[in-house]
C-alpha cells in the first residue's frame, strides 16, 4: 500500500488536458515494474456547478470531515478513492492506500489550497 513518503519514491508521469471551461492535472504514480500504485488529478471548472456534477459519486462509501471540509471516501475491490471539492476545483486520488494516509494526503492537500 501506499503512503505519503512512498508515492515520491515512485514514477510520477504527468498529464495535461485543456478543453473548454476545463483544466486538468493528471499525475500517475507507477512502481519499480511499471504498475500503476496512484492517481492524482486536479480539475479546475470555470463553472462551479459543472465541478458540483462531477464530485457526485454513484460509489458506496462515507465521507468524512477533514479540518472543516469534507472527503468523500470508498472502496472498490482493494483500492480507495478520495474526492475533494474547493470551489471550482475537484480533486481526486486513487489507488492502493490506506484511508490514514488518503486522509493525510487530503488534509494537506486543502491546507495547500487555502494557502495556510
Amino acid at each position: 500500500l501506499v503512503s505519503p513518503e512512498s508515492l515520491s519514491a515512485n514514477t510520477a508521469t504527468y498529464f495535461v488536458t485543456i478543453e473548454s471551461g476545463l483544466v486538468i492535472l493528471d499525475t500517475r504514480y507507477s512502481d519499480s515494474a511499471d504498475n500503476s500504485v496512484a492517481v492524482l488529478k486536479i480539475e479546475y471548472y470555470l463553472d462551479p456547478e459543472e465541478a458540483y456534477f462531477m464530485l457526485q459519486q454513484d460509489t458506496p462509501g462515507e465521507y468524512v470531515n477533514i479540518n472543516g471540509q469534507t472527503v468523500y471516501y470508498s472502496t472498490n475491490i482493494d483500492r480507495q478513492s478520495y474526492a475533494w471539492l474547493g470551489n471550482s476545483t475537484l480533486i481526486t486520488l486513487s489507488g492502493y492506500i490506506e484511508p490514514e494516509y488518503g486522509f493525510q494526503i487530503f488534509e494537506e492537500l486543502i491546507r495547500r489550497y487555502y494557502g495556510d
